[in-house]
């Protein structure tokens, strides 16, 4: 009955009534056939004043939001838009003004999470919404750390850990398990980095906890994630699977911003590096195993040279060979130098680096490695055949 109360009590305050787990009852008889007595139909509370917009009831499961309209707003058309989201828990409520439409949004999520496990899988499917209201009954442990990097989303979830547990009564020692030792440290570092207001809130939820009781403590144990310990592997696996919505301005930490920028750089990178004006015509393009084309890249030393390790002598070669400024009959007809520009062999007329790399006899090949076409074959040709592609020592010197 207090639907009916406030339908009767609100009609001239408020204009829609957005209402959760509706009471279901018969509603009024129904001329019946079969039944002198009529029919119950069966159905929320009505209100003259009101209008009724309801999902019919599927599979005897009645649904869990409704909302009633006041008349007063008739010329708007208001709409229940089932083609938007078809959902016993989710009411989507269209008014119509000019060209411009207005969605407001009623929601009933369970203790399951029901409707908003739907809205998740949906979202990129749904309006932008005016109004989102309801009964969301949300308990969760997962908290999106929002466009972060992956150390930030372990300072993250360290502060989150942290600030719950001391409030816990009787909590005299923390243990955080981490495969992120830098952000256990930086969890307690207060001077400026990404994401140090995660550290600053763990400073200060830690610092009236420490001096409480002198045996409060709190460690960090560092537990690889290649371990697969099952706890740990529990975490990583939900916080994997978990599908954070996207918002319009999500919490984004300083080495995300760097991440991006770094990574447009890169990609603007590749793409000129495409141009043969920008990497010059002479330039020797190399394979990897899987017939793609190297690209450059400033991770760990580079695309051409790590192979090189400290050898500063293959180094140099590398490079001579890559961007052809060999000592070779090529290079010297190029730039008119007046050395010998056949090769030694006298099968070819011009000593190129690909005649010297796949056809020259007069060098060592690794048959069973991979062929210098590729980054590690050449690699290993230059190790294999230590003079190639270096200057003669002058007469006299040394």
């Amino acid at each position: 009955m207090y639907l009916d109360v406030l339908l009767e009590t609100l009609q001239n305050s408020f204009d829609v009534l957005f209402v959760q787990e509706p009471p279901w009852r018969t509603i009024r008889q129904a001329p019946s056939p079969n039944n002198r007595d009529g029919e119950d139909i069966v159905g929320a509370p009505m209100h003259p004043a009101w209008l009724y917009m309801v999902r019919p009831p599927t599979n005897d499961e009645t649904p869990r939001v409704m909302a009633f309209v006041s008349k007063r707003l008739e010329r708007l058309r208001p709409s229940m838009r089932r083609d938007l989201a078809d959902h016993r828990d989710i009411f989507i409520l269209s008014l119509f003004q000019g060209n411009k439409t207005y969605h407001l949004m009623n929601v009933y999520n369970d203790a399951d999470g029901t409707a908003v496990r739907y809205l998740s899988n949906h979202v990129h499917e749904l309006p932008q919404l005016h109004y989102m209201g309801g009964d969301f009954n949300i308990h969760t442990a997962i908290h999106p750390a929002g466009r972060v990097t992956a150390p930030d989303a372990e300072l993250f979830a360290i502060c989150s850990a942290v600030c719950l547990a001391v409030q816990q009564d009787n909590c005299e020692r923390i243990v955080v398990f981490t495969d992120l030792l830098t952000s256990a440290k930086r969890a307690v570092d207060p001077t400026l980095h990404s994401s140090q207001g995660h550290s600053l809130a763990v400073c200060r939820a830690l610092e009236p906890w420490l001096a409480e009781d002198a045996d409060c403590s709190i460690t960090f144990i560092q537990v690889p994630s290649k371990l697969k310990w099952k706890i740990h592997q529990e975490a990583q696996d939900e916080c994997r699977a978990f599908n954070a919505p996207a918002v319009q301005h999500p919490s984004t930490s300083l080495d995300s911003v760097r991440r991006a920028v770094t990574k447009s750089v890169q990609e603007d990178w590749k793409t000129l590096f495409r141009d043969p004006d920008y990497r010059g015509h002479n330039f020797l393009m190399l394979q990897q195993p899987d017939e793609t084309v190297l690209e450059p890249s400033y991770i760990n030393g580079g695309t051409w040279l790590p192979a090189a390790g400290g050898d500063l002598h293959l180094a140099v070669r590398i490079c001579r060979c890559i961007l052809n400024h060999a000592p070779i009959g090529a290079y010297y007809e190029r730039f008119n130098i007046p050395e010998r520009t056949s090769c030694t062999c006298k099968d070819h007329p011009l000593e190129t680096c690909d005649h010297i790399l796949r056809h020259c006899g007069q060098y060592q090949r690794d048959e069973d490695g991979p062929p210098p076409r590729y980054y590690l074959g050449l690699v290993r040709f230059l190790e294999q055949n230590e003079a190639t592609f270096s200057f003669r020592r002058p007469q006299g010197v040394g």
